[in-house]
């Protein structure tokens, strides 16, 4: 019965002392989420000591995906994309091995996708997004889908793919009705009706933003509301409505002002001046400029700096201040005649003020070449922003087509269609530029063929004896230096065997010019194979051959022209009457040596050792010490 007890009290404690040590955990989780927006150093330094006390392998599923669910998050708000990353995908195949997570398999699905937005090729980032999509459950959330359509719209719209970027948007939206999350649907309304203001579509443009409107006034979200105004204003100047336009910017000021966003409150501001100005209300665009003066440290895009840089400028010229005027703008390092374009619209006007500001002063000069960048790049500017609406007008035109022939479009068939579509052009563009790669390839190898065959015909032509097959004279020149420098730099010896065959002009008077050439082939024949492989044979002109041996001293040389001459004297010639007859050769042999170093007395001692064997009585070898050799038992086959 003790036994019993003993082993309750036991278990009992083990259960309480892990479930302490879970407790612990999960507050240590709830601690880095509720921290992460706010202090996300400190949620690191606590999500360290997670790292050092618990191994997540041990941990429930549920607590190993939330980990990574909050460390991927972690990393995102520490600007850690690798990191990100890596938790992200962990989460993933934990959330693919456990089914049932579906929200915390979409939140890392997202944070995912924003882990690799910035940093990966537009494409590798589409194939990542439709692998989340593709390994998705069926009941998948529209919302989850929803927001993968908006990254795909971000690619698209950096790739400038306006077609695929405006049927994402369109399906996005059509997917987060669907879901009815209105915070969602409302947020992708506004960036869809933003991108009908830049298409002209004004009338569903301004359906959505009301919709928007009614929803963020409702609901008191003046931030979003603000947002919206802006839009607003922006739709009713598109119409030509500038005094509208103006005052729902008025207006939106105190909201600015009771959110209390300096921000927002800069950017009404800018607008506001704006179109004080085009209106010719000096006194009133004076007072915004004041007001924006005081909140220009709000000015964080180089945009928002050229815009009030224009405003300023503008007001100057206004009340004709050009010295003033001139003072402002000189210091605009954009606005320097560098050479480089310009092809932003604010600039552009900023140097047309540059200019008007410098004839003023009297500098007619520097303002002429200012005139004349700014007509240049406004010529430009104008045909680009020309193509672009031409552009915009025909995806409209598109666009309204597609809509009439299916009024019940499903958006997302339509992105997935149209991306098909894409691809296919894409790989039919891919495979006729290999094609053409292929075909330049192949005449490229024809033309190399070409170019070959001729170069080893003009070399036949230039270095080759069209009787032998051996080099000419020309061909010793080319040569020779090459052995020459081998033979000072590297002591490489070089032997040379004058060859020349006895009496061969009565071969020629006795048998014809055609029996004498067979016999010159004979011999330059006999010569390749009885020499050796790195012999280089030159016919000098007639019977008189010249053999060039690479790596031989004299003394060896000479003992293989004598095994040479004796082959040679054994080859029978057929004279086409029925006879026989053989031939001779003499041959002088000599060696560069520190006293021969230049072709000319190598050739000129091996001649003369030739002149000698002549002398003597012919058939023989004159080498450096005139020693006559008798034949040999090993005697080369002809």
């Amino acid at each position: 019965m003790r036994r019993v007890w003993y082993f309750l009290i036991c278990f009992l404690a083990i259960s309480f002392s892990v479930d302490a040590a879970k407790s612990q955990l999960d507050d240590l989780l709830d601690q880095i989420e509720s921290t992460i927006t706010v202090a996300p150093s400190q949620a690191r330094d606590m999500a360290i000591v997670v790292d050092q006390k618990y191994q997540m392998s041990t941990q429930p599923v549920a607590v190993a995906i939330r980990y990574q669910l909050l460390r991927s998050d972690l990393a995102l708000s520490l600007k850690l994309s690798d990191e990100a990353t890596q938790y992200a995908q962990v989460g993933l195949a934990l959330t693919e091995l456990h089914r049932g997570y579906l929200v915390q398999r979409n939140a890392l699905g997202l944070n995912l996708v924003k882990s690799v937005i910035h940093d990966d090729e537009p494409l590798q980032v589409l194939k990542i997004i439709d692998q989340l999509l593709s390994q998705s459950d069926s009941d998948i959330s529209p919302a989850y889908h929803a927001q993968l359509l908006l990254f795909k719209v971000k690619i698209y719209q950096q790739t400038e793919r306006a077609d695929l970027s405006l049927y994402a948007l369109k399906a996005a939206y059509q997917l987060a009705q669907s879901s009815n999350n209105q915070p969602l649907t409302q947020q992708i309304a506004v960036d869809l009706a933003t991108r009908l203001l830049e298409l002209n579509d004004y009338n569903q443009a301004e359906n959505l933003l009301k919709k928007s409107d009614q929803y963020y006034v409702e609901n008191q979200l003046s931030v979003e509301n603000l947002i919206v105004q802006i839009k607003l204003s922006e739709l009713a100047y598109s119409r030509g409505h500038k005094a509208d336009a103006l005052t729902i910017l008025i207006n939106a000021k105190a909201l600015a002002q009771a959110v209390g966003s300096g921000l927002f409150r800069f950017v009404l501001e800018l607008r506001i001046a704006e179109l004080e100005l085009e209106s010719d209300n000096i006194v009133a665009a004076g007072a915004s400029l004041i007001e924006l003066i005081k909140l220009q440290t709000h000015a964080r895009r180089a945009d928002d700096k050229d815009r009030l840089l224009l405003i300023r400028a503008r007001y100057k010229v206004a009340f004709n201040d050009f010295s003033g005027l001139n003072k402002l703008l000189n210091s605009h390092g954009a606005l320097e005649l560098n050479g480089i374009s310009k092809n932003d619209s604010r600039v552009l006007d900023l140097l047309k003020l540059k200019a008007q500001g410098l004839a003023s002063q009297g500098h007619f000069e520097q303002a002429y070449q200012i005139l004349q960048q700014h007509q240049r790049d406004f010529t430009t500017h104008s045909q680009r922003r020309n193509t672009d609406s031409l552009q915009r007008q025909k995806m409209m035109f598109d666009l309204d087509l597609l809509e009439q022939e299916n009024r019940n479009l499903n958006w997302s068939n339509v992105l997935q269609q149209s991306e098909l579509k894409r691809h296919n052009q894409t790989l039919s563009q891919l495979n006729m530029l290999l094609l053409i790669l292929a075909l330049v390839a192949a005449a490229a190898i024809a033309l190399a063929i070409l170019l070959y065959q001729k170069r080893q015909q003009l070399y036949r032509l230039t270095f080759q004896d069209p009787l032998t097959g051996i080099h000419n004279r020309r061909y010793l020149s080319l040569i020779f230096k090459q052995l020459q420098d081998k033979y000072i730099k590297e002591r490489q010896p070089l032997a040379a065997l004058m060859l020349d065959l006895d009496k061969f002009k009565l071969v020629n008077d006795r048998y014809g010019h055609g029996v004498g050439d067979e016999v010159i082939i004979a011999f330059t024949k006999c010569c390749k194979d009885v020499l050796p492989p790195e012999a280089i044979l030159i016919r000098l002109g007639g019977e008189e051959v010249l053999a060039l041996l690479p790596q031989w001293q004299c003394i060896e040389a000479t003992k293989i022209a004598e095994t040479l001459r004796l082959t040679l004297s054994r080859i029978l010639i057929n004279t086409g009457r029925g006879n026989t007859f053989n031939f001779t050769t003499s041959i002088g042999v000599a060696s560069l040596s520190p006293s021969v170093l230049d072709q000319e007395s190598l050739l000129k001692l091996a001649d003369q050792r030739l002149y000698i064997a002549k002398a003597e009585g012919r058939n023989r070898v004159v080498g450096p010490s005139k020693i006559h050799y008798e034949e040999t038992s090993h005697l080369a086959k002809c």
